[in-house]
């Protein structure tokens, strides 16, 4: 006799890779009460995907997902678990449409079973209740259904699918039928700033007045762009021209903050130079500087654009009196926004702080500790031992704690397990998302030959072009720019990274070339240890 299995199935997607992290499911009787369940964790493929704030692995320890099993075996199982005749329930077709494809992937054939999404068949039967909702756990809110756990954990994800079966008494009998078609109609603009509309049913997006017709639960929105990204097909009659042009805008943006010279889709065989016709349809884009790093990820050059090795971005050339110095002020780029203001503003209040405190008067190691913590640049926000509540810096409350923590954003804070301060209500624009070292400090005809002399010091390869100044440690990668002021970093961790060359910004900056040199090198020297 064949039973129905609610399953879920949590993933993480990276270009063209999925990486599944946990599947479950709960074979139900007629009454959808449980039979039995399988629920595991999945080991993540590779280093690349160690996304552990992710969605994805909520519901288990970075060390849980780690030991677990890898997806093979885990889906391996799951399909020993099923018997040839189960039906097996999705809520979304996107889990339906992932599981069959990692199957054929890694097992080489397509699930045997029936698989359906449950969604297709309440469309209708619950067509005009309120409390029906897009997701599984809004439309338990919406009937007030008791919580079964953190949410997006897999096994929680049925066992709250099975309490709203239950809750709406859904017949079983209506499986055995494919689901009936869902009424169509003109939906009229709800507003004027609302230009998009997804139909989940079809897996289209629309525009919202461009005449189409779409099903009643379709969702309006004004962003394309995550739709894009997404990789939501466009509705062929009224978005086709629309949708491209949005395409071939975002990746030029994206590839004019890449700053290099030879780019590449992550699935191509061809690599191109930057303002090449033929990237306009790439959404997902890779580079490099070099013509030989471009080789050397088995890549060709592009036939339209030819690049060659005098494509490379070339060194800066000596200035005639060859004194070395740093770009003049007329050529020095400044870091504005508000960010970088902020960052300079809480440099100085810090460095005021510490000269007025007499360090004599302070009588133990603890309130030293807390006194810096308090008066450092890294930190927004504050908790003290034995207390759930984290503070802002001016917050009374505060003033009566001791061993002191502090968290740079406020979402920090409520993901380890803190709660917002009723007095001096912290929110989230008070976010450190930039420091400046309170040891930091200008210094006074600085020389591009000062970071040479640093790295021959330490041991670590440099060069330099016209906008930065490159340095390779054995557990990293550095771009100093040379033509920001504050000096801005950009780096790749090779312990994490792996063989991904894709540079990312420091949450820091620096009054000087010689405190960014020497920050690279203690934390570089930290990784080794």
């Amino acid at each position: 006799m064949s039973n129905y299995v609610i399953a879920d199935i949590e993933w993480i997607e990276k270009g063209t890779f999925v990486n599944p992290t946990q599947i479950s499911a709960i074979k139900v009787n007629s009454e959808w009460q449980s039979l039995s369940h399988f629920s595991e964790k999945i080991k993540p493929r590779s280093k690349h995907f160690y996304l552990w704030k992710h969605i994805a692995y909520t519901g288990g320890t970075a060390d849980l997902f780690l030991s677990a099993r890898s997806a093979f075996h885990v889906l391996q199982d799951f399909e020993n678990w099923l018997a040839q005749d189960d039906v097996i329930l999705w809520w979304f077709s996107t889990g339906k449409e992932t599981y069959s494809a990692l199957m054929q992937s890694i097992h080489k054939h397509i699930p045997p079973q029936k698989q359906l999404v449950l969604r297709d068949y309440l469309d209708i039967f619950l067509n005009g209740n309120q409390c029906y909702k897009w997701s599984s756990y809004d439309t338990a809110r919406a009937f007030k259904l008791a919580g079964r756990g953190k949410e997006h954990d897999s096994f929680v994800d049925v066992l709250i699918i099975k309490d709203i079966l239950n809750a709406v008494k859904f017949p079983q009998e209506r499986l055995s039928e494919p689901p009936a078609a869902v009424e169509k109609i003109f939906k009229p603009l709800p507003a004027p700033y609302l230009h998009y509309v997804y139909d989940s049913r079809a897996n289209l997006l629309h525009i919202a007045d461009g005449g189409c017709e779409y099903s009643v639960n379709a969702v309006y929105s004004n962003n394309i762009k995550n739709y894009i990204k997404k990789k939501v097909p466009p509705c062929p009659i009224c978005l086709k021209k629309e949708y491209k042009e949005q395409r071939q805008k975002m990746c030029q943006d994206s590839i004019s903050r890449m700053h290099c010279k030879f780019i590449y889709a992550p699935n191509s065989k061809v690599f191109h130079k930057t303002g090449c016709k033929c990237l306009g349809a790439v959404i997902q884009a890779l580079g490099c500087q070099k013509y030989a790093t471009a080789i050397e990820t088995g890549r060709r050059p592009c036939k339209v654009c030819n690049p060659t090795v005098h494509d490379e971005q070339k060194k800066k050339p000596k200035c005639k009196n060859n004194n070395n110095l740093l770009p003049t002020k007329h050529t020095v780029r400044k870091t504005s926004g508000s960010e970088t203001e902020k960052a300079i503003i809480r440099l100085k209040q810090a460095k005021e702080e510490r000269r007025a405190l007499d360090f004599k008067t302070i009588k133990t190691e603890q309130e030293r500790r807390d006194f810096l913590t308090l008066t450092g640049t890294v930190y927004g926000f504050f908790v003290g031992k034995g207390y759930n509540n984290f503070h802002l810096k001016a917050c009374q409350k505060l003033k009566q704690l001791t061993d002191i923590i502090g968290f740079k954003t406020y979402n920090d804070a409520i993901s380890a397990g803190y709660t917002p301060c009723k007095t001096c209500k912290p929110t989230k624009k008070f976010n450190v998302n930039l420091s400046i070292p309170v040891t930091s400090k200008e210094r006074a005809d600085e020389r591009i030959s000062d970071l040479y002399t640093y790295c021959a010091t330490y041991g670590y390869p440099c060069s330099q072009d016209e906008e930065y100044f490159y340095v390779k440690t054995p557990v990293g990668k550095w771009k100093i720019d040379l033509v920001s002021k504050p000096v801005k970093l950009k780096h790749i961790n090779l312990v994490t990274s792996g063989d991904i060359d894709e540079y990312h910004e420091q949450p820091r900056i620096f009054l000087s070339l010689t405190d960014a040199i020497l920050y690279i090198h203690k934390h570089d020297c930290n990784l080794l240890k």
